[in-house]
């Protein structure tokens, strides 16, 4: 009995892990298309003030 419960706390806490895995994942993706954005006005603006 005490072994299914560790079983099933053991998955729920791999279960939270991965889920925290791929919202760290989203994240650091829309931050690097945020960054991939600004160099992209960046270099358009400076090449129409060239």
């Amino acid at each position: 009995m005490i072994d299914e419960n560790f079983k099933e706390e053991f998955k729920k806490l791999k279960i939270q892990e991965e889920n925290n895995s791929k919202k760290r994942l989203k994240n650091k993706t829309l931050e690097l298309l945020s960054l991939k954005d600004e160099a992209i006005t960046q270099i358009q603006a400076s090449k129409v003030s060239v």
